[in-house]
């Protein structure tokens, strides 16, 4: 929400969002831009989604765009769930994770679904939350049904930003 009202003011006192949404569609591809967003997606969530979201409405089908960029959010966040596996692979921080966070492994265990499914929702960084289940060996069918929240997220948040901008 609040990175809503931060295009709000954006677009209101310092730079038209639309006439730069309308530049990227004319000048880049999909592939670029979904490229982009996945790499993103992937490792840390550097971009954040809503700007992607945006960029949807002013393609020729903006529902099948969104779609695709949530099926793409939900597939990243599967990639850095492994990254966090790999990371786990370090036999140095296999010992630091065995030794040190036994007890926030439990609860990670205990609630991690809830935990991916807020960082899924909410604006914060899912890569971070799907990476630190992967490195916590949180069960990845688990991890994979509320992870769907992703997808839910893109049309809620498109619903809102489609009649903004």
């Amino acid at each position: 929400m609040i990175f809503i009202l931060l295009i709000i003011t954006v677009d209101r006192f310092l730079w038209d969002i639309n006439l730069f949404l309308e530049n990227a569609t004319d000048n880049y591809s999909n592939f670029l831009v979904f490229t982009i967003f996945f790499i993103s997606e992937s490792v840390m969530g550097i971009l954040p989604p809503e700007i992607f979201i945006a960029w949807t409405d002013k393609t020729p089908m903006p529902w099948t765009n969104l779609t695709g960029l949530a099926l793409l959010a939900y597939m990243a966040g599967s990639v850095a769930y492994y990254i966090g596996r790999m990371i786990l692979s370090i036999p140095a921080v296999t010992r630091y994770v065995k030794l040190t966070m036994a007890k926030h492994i439990r609860n990670i265990r205990r609630w991690g679904g809830v935990m991916i499914m807020v960082t899924a929702l909410l604006p914060l960084p899912f890569s971070i939350a799907s990476m630190a289940a992967g490195i916590m060996e949180y069960d990845y069918r688990k991890y994979l049904f509320f992870a769907v929240a992703r997808i839910a997220r893109f049309y809620l948040y498109a619903l809102l930003i489609y009649k903004i901008i």
